[in-house]
């Protein structure tokens, strides 16, 4: 068998070494989707007012900042807000209000998820307040409704009930609490309070 000249064995070597260490784009592992992990806008003490069509405020938005992400087209874009409070709007009764640590918004802002010390809340015309806590909350303005999974807290003024799960229909001014649920009655001076045990499915 011929032996090959020197130089065309240095220019084999060479070029297993170039596709070694920089192979062609059709030998490489294609990259995995990634999407920018910084902001491409935000806005300060930012205010949102969604009117239906016959020009009734339906809810309010606010928030101290609101980040947006945009991401491959694989994937929506998304929103993320610092200290959010939705205010709720109803036909007839008094609005529903919600504040948390943080929130996040899917691209149209359909849905919105509160998490952090979640606070629900309503003042009625007799200034009673009537007040659900809970670490993650799911809502849909729209539709004036909300959701959550977690455990719930719900004060009024002659109540205080323990849940896990809620959902809730703001426009009906209905919270319906979904099982494990605990309610201490409460009574008049000097009297001890209730407690009552059920669930609901």
């Amino acid at each position: 068998m011929p032996r090959l000249p020197l130089l065309i064995v240095l220019l084999i070597v060479s070029a297993i070494i170039a596709l070694w260490e920089s192979p062609p784009a059709i030998l490489q592992t294609p990259p995995s989707a990634t999407h920018n992990s910084f902001p491409i806008a935000y806005m300060m003490d930012t205010e949102t007012k969604k009117y239906a069509l016959d020009g009734q405020l339906k809810y309010l938005f606010k928030a101290e900042r609101v980040n947006y992400f945009e991401l491959d087209q694989t994937e929506q874009n998304y929103a993320q807000a610092l200290k959010p409070v939705i205010t709720i709007f109803g036909d007839t009764s008094e609005p529903w209000h919600i504040r948390s640590e943080h929130g996040h918004s899917d691209d149209d802002g359909d849905k919105i998820t509160f998490t952090g010390n979640v606070v629900v809340w309503q003042i009625n015309a007799q200034h009673a307040r009537t007040e659900l806590t809970t670490e993650k909350l799911v809502v849909i303005p729209s539709r004036e409704y909300a959701q959550t999974e977690k455990a719930v807290r719900l004060i009024t003024v002659d109540s205080v009930t323990t849940a896990v799960g809620m959902k809730a229909f703001f426009k009906q001014d209905r919270l319906l609490l979904l099982s494990q649920v605990q309610s201490t009655i409460k009574r008049a001076t000097g009297q001890h309070p209730t407690r009552n045990k059920h669930d609901e499915n």
